[in-house]
């Protein structure tokens, strides 16, 4: 692959010591670990554990539920009973006798810290309202150089950059000064002492000093110990001191973005397009994530391997020309704004070569050409940045023209290229403009949306590393460059199990619509044609014993459809409607998101029918029976049947009465109109075998805060139990649900208890009243699954590898110890072959447990969430997370679809409605305005100049927050009669009533 380096050799950016050291990037492959690893001692948990479930309160005896104590100023803990808010954990599960325990690493090193008390302290008054980032550290390093109890003493603490520092050092045990503010305590934890100078001049910058508090490493200690008195503290505030400490280790060779990630700046590589040709403006970095937890026995540090895509230091001019990555001109134009640039030439004053002075931000781009910008003015600023006023008034600097800043009597540049504009480094008011060529991409700064299409392959080829590889790269790179230069990994056993077999359906009569004439001939077309239905009906008649005579194509012929515009797709659809078909095929010569979109929405909303799209039909020649049964699949359960039967499930369920629930919710993008509702969608089991599932779909409009909440649980849990009631042909409601949860964190966990649990059981109530009664309460469990983690395993032995799955561990691979909560019944669980990459297991989490009739314990749970895996209807073996949630899933990625407007606003969807928010918001801000005016000034407008009092500014705030909620419900409203059937409610779900029992969205 061709990679044309962005910094020359000889540039200042090479020098290690520069703050853009930007290293020749290294190609070499890690050699193989041969690290063996250390057990995992169990002896201090398992005492510990033994100990903890004898503390735990009697069940049948109510106590007060003792909410999370935030660790925010007090050190002692809690005293008195405590209930564990969650399934608490009293054994460490032992294998099955059919299994032998195997031995596997994983990525979690043991750490010990020499202390059992830190100090935090804080430097206030740095983070001033218009100080950007950069700033604030450059600040916050002066002050560590300035004040001599922390220059004196910066081998004994680490810190966060900005505001933090962790010591393993008393600090202000060497302040003679007296605190402004008095601590508590013999440690004055609190103190605040008087403003001190940390810059010089004329306007010398101040800052306070703060001692937080004594942080107890200690108590976190005792959580790896499963210490019942610290079960319901949230320790995070110690966690992160300890993250802070890991930072201290940090060379010059790596660069740290976050808290808990760095990027190493020699590991680079450019990303190509589908054709080998490579991106000229992003690349891809490889780093590692951290993150410091209690274990089982001893404090875990969790790495991990992570890869993003970062922009490369070229300049403006490179940038806006590569319409290779960005193909829209505007694209790149918005991508620039905001990104920190840097003045490549020297200039020739001394004061404007300093680094603080040569990065900018890059504020907009002109609309004029370079050469026809008017002069503008500076304002002027002293040596330290401040802007010089005289009597209050603001001081410019001499007009100047844009052509003087890139002349070789300021920077050292041989001449401007003209018919280009100017990029703006200023604001609107005070506008700063360089010409394209002598600005640089300053490196490191990382692109966090989706990379295009494009480059999607080679950004997953190369961050999906083969555990060897993954693991070696840990062990060789990554703890090096954090100070570690031992590794002995923690070993963890597990077992595994797996086993499937299909079923059929009856017949199918399908409407096929084809685009294959462009550009392809008619030759071509017949070819392709023939070649797929006659796939089709081998593979329905072999695998879904469907007599070839019970298939019929409802439109015989090779003619073509042009699909520009949706009036002849809409017409096809009429037609099949007419005929009674069962399934509508689209033929694609390729990829065509939009025309997808329209052919899903016609066929889910519209007409009801089902639907199966096909793209780029010259690829089955090669591979057609493994495509076709994968079509297959989808036919058999959009028709109403049952792919793969998993033993065992029905004990768990159909014996018992159970309904299965998966839920999850997805949110608008970048591209939606501001405040764009979410979409939430649940699906319950409607068989014994969790074979069949059906689904509902809800808008949710919620604060960012809240949004992973799903507030619609109880109206759509209803329908959950009605379909399953209907298909199993019970007169009563299930006696017990399980509940999958996906996408929410373990900051939301109690969230989901309080509200979306108790929904679950106000619909069960709700539905009972109106059947057959049942006597007791539902007996709901419900665990959150989760893949958002660092957390990986690798196996040791050869034949413990899975042969299909990349040399990963093997499908099954079970994990509830070391690494999992010392409190609480959570486990991982590695379903699935992990054909690319190194699989990542999924992590379940256990909210409440209902004593489930042969699911009651921990192993139970386990093994039928394993069972569910194999479930899924479009995979012939396991899948990654459960079947129920993975459904959920699927069922908000086709909801998406059906808001193609208010979730591609930004992109000028709909010009008309965006015009109408605009007049509204404008209506609604004058109105108010007026009311104001109307209070505070007898209906004058507010005169430059003068003063408001409080209680306007009071209402001028609340009135801002009411004009956001305003335009939230224009949009929603607009989302609602976008998203629901218009001829029916703006209530119930968006497909059609015909699809209501089928797995049409799969």
């Amino acid at each position: 692959m061709a990679y044309i380096e962005a910094i020359s050799d000889s540039h200042d950016w090479r020098d290690a010591t520069h703050d853009f050291y930007y290293p020749i990037r290294d190609t070499d492959e890690p050699a193989p670990s041969k690290v063996v690893g250390r057990n995992w001692d169990p002896k201090a948990f398992t005492t510990g554990l033994t100990q903890f479930a004898k503390k735990l309160p009697d069940p049948s005896k109510k106590f007060a539920t003792k909410k999370k104590k935030k660790d925010t100023t007090s050190n002692a803990p809690p005293v008195g009973p405590v209930r564990p808010k969650y399934p608490p954990r009293k054994a460490i599960l032992d294998p099955p006798i059919e299994h032998a325990a195997q031995t596997i690493l994983s990525n979690h090193f043991e750490l010990h810290v020499g202390s059992d008390e830190l100090y935090k302290y804080e430097i206030l008054d740095l983070e001033e309202e218009g100080r950007t980032g950069k700033k604030v550290q450059a600040l916050f390093r002066r002050a560590l150089d300035a004040w001599p109890h922390l220059s004196t003493n910066k081998d004994s603490f680490a810190t966060d950059g900005r505001k933090t520092i962790v010591s393993w050092k008393k600090l202000h045990g060497s302040l003679t000064t007296q605190p402004a503010r008095p601590g508590q305590g013999p440690d004055q934890e609190g103190a605040i002492w008087p403003p001190q100078n940390i810059t010089t001049g004329n306007h010398p910058t101040q800052a306070r000093f703060e001692f937080v508090r004594k942080v107890q490493v200690a108590r976190l200690q005792q959580q790896t110990l499963a210490g019942i008195d610290e079960m319901v503290n949230d320790l995070s505030a110690v966690k992160r001191c300890l993250d802070i400490l890991v930072s201290k280790s940090f060379d010059q060779n790596v660069l740290r973005l976050s808290a808990n990630k760095i990027f190493v700046k020699s590991a680079r590589n450019m990303l190509a397009f589908n054709d080998n040709s490579t991106s000229q403006t992003l690349e891809i970095m490889r780093g590692y994530y951290y993150d410091i937890k209690p274990g089982m026995g001893s404090l875990l540090m969790n790495f991990n391997v992570s890869t993003s895509a970062f922009f490369r230091p070229i300049v403006v001019s490179e940038f806006l020309a590569d319409d290779s990555t960005f193909k829209s001109y505007d694209e790149r134009v918005a991508i620039l704004s905001r990104l920190r640039v840097y003045i490549d030439p020297t200039h020739s004053e001394e004061r404007f070569r300093k680094l603080g002075a040569r990065i900018k931000t890059v504020h907009c781009i002109g609309e004029e050409k370079i050469e026809e910008l008017p002069s503008f003015r500076k304002k002027q600023r002293d040596e330290n940045g401040k802007l010089i006023l005289v009597n209050g008034v603001q001081q410019y600097e001499p007009p100047i023209t844009i052509l003087l800043l890139t002349l070789p009597a300021v920077f050292t540049l041989e001449k401007v290229i003209k018919g280009r504009p100017a990029i703006n480094c200023g604001t609107d008011t005070d506008p700063v403009w360089y010409a394209q060529e002598i600005l640089r991409i300053v490196p490191y700064q990382i692109y966090s949306r989706p990379v295009p299409d494009d480059l999607k392959g080679s950004m997953v080829e190369q961050a999906a590393l083969s555990p060897a590889i993954a693991r070696s790269l840990i062990e060789t790179e990554g703890l090096r460059h954090i100070g570690f230069d031992e590794v002995k990994e923690s070993k963890v056993q597990f077992v595994n199990d797996q086993c499937f077999h299909f079923t059929a359906v009856k017949s199918l009569k399908y409407y096929l619509i084809q685009t294959l004439d462009q550009p392809m001939n008619d030759h071509k077309t017949k070819e392709y044609m023939d070649l797929f239905e006659a796939e089709l009906k081998n593979q329905m008649s072999r695998r879904c014993q469907v007599d070839p005579s019970g298939m019929a194509r409802a439109n015989p012929g090779l003619e073509a459809t042009s699909l520009k515009g949706n009036k002849n797709l809409e017409a096809h659809f009429g037609s099949a409607k007419d005929l009674g078909v069962d399934l509508v095929v689209l033929m694609l010569p390729s990829v065509d998101r939009r025309m997808y979109g329209d052919f899903k929405r016609l066929a889910d909303r519209t007409q009801g029918l089902n639907s199966i799209c096909v793209a780029k039909p010259a690829q089955l020649k090669g591979q057609i029976g493994k495509y076709m049964t994968n079509v297959v699949q989808k036919v058999n359960f959009k028709t109403g049947g049952t792919n793969a039967h998993v033993q065992d499930i029905s004990k768990f369920l159909g014996e018992r009465r159970t309904l299965i629930l998966g839920a999850d919710v997805v949110h608008p993008g970048h591209l939606a109109f501001e405040d764009s509702p979410s979409v939430a969608c649940i699906v319950g089991s409607v068989d014994d075998d969790a074979g069949r599932f059906l689904g509902s779909a809800r808008l949710q409009s919620k604060d960012k805060l809240d949004r992973e909440i799903i507030d619609r649980v109880e109206d759509m849990v209803v329908e959950r139990i009605k379909d399953w009631m209907l298909s199993t042909g019970s007169k009563e409601v299930p006696a017990n649900i399980i509940y999958y949860r996906d996408g929410v964190s373990e900051g939301q966990y109690d969230k989901v208890v309080t509200i979306e649990l108790s929904a679950i059981r106000r619909a069960w109530l709700a539905v009972k009243a109106s059947n057959k009664p049942t006597t007791g309460a539902v007996n709901l469990t419900a665990l959150v699954g989760g893949k958002r983690h660092h957390t990986r395993f690798y196996p040791i032995e050869e034949a413990d590898k899975d042969p299909r799955g990349n040399q990963n561990c093997r499908p099954g691979t079970y994990v509830d110890r070391l690494v999992t909560s010392p409190y609480y019944d959570d486990f991982y669980l590695q379903s699935h072959s992990g054909i690319k990459g190194t699989a990542r297991p999924t992590h379940y989490f256990p909210l409440v447990n209902g004593n489930i009739d042969s699911c009651k314990t921990i192993a139970q749970i386990r093994r039928l969430t394993h069972h569910l895996c194999y479930t899924y209807c479009r995979a012939t073996g396991g899948v990654s997370y459960a079947t129920p949630t993975y459904y959920a899933d699927r069922l908000c990625d086709r909801a998406r679809l059906y808001l193609p407007k208010t979730w591609s606003g930004k992109a000028g969807s709909d010009t008309d409605f965006t015009a109408h928010l605009e007049q509204a918001k404008t209506a609604e801000q004058d109105r108010r305005q007026q009311a104001r005016d109307n209070d505070y000034r007898n209906g004058q407008p507010f005169q430059t100049g003068g003063v408001k009092d409080q209680a306007e500014l009071d209402d001028e705030i609340q009135d801002t927050e009411q004009i956001r909620i305003f335009a939230r419900n224009q949009v929603l409203d607009y989302a609602k009669r976008e998203f629901y059937d218009r001829a029916t409610n703006l209530d119930g779900n968006s497909w059609h009533t015909d699809l209501a029992k089928v797995m049409f969205w799969m």
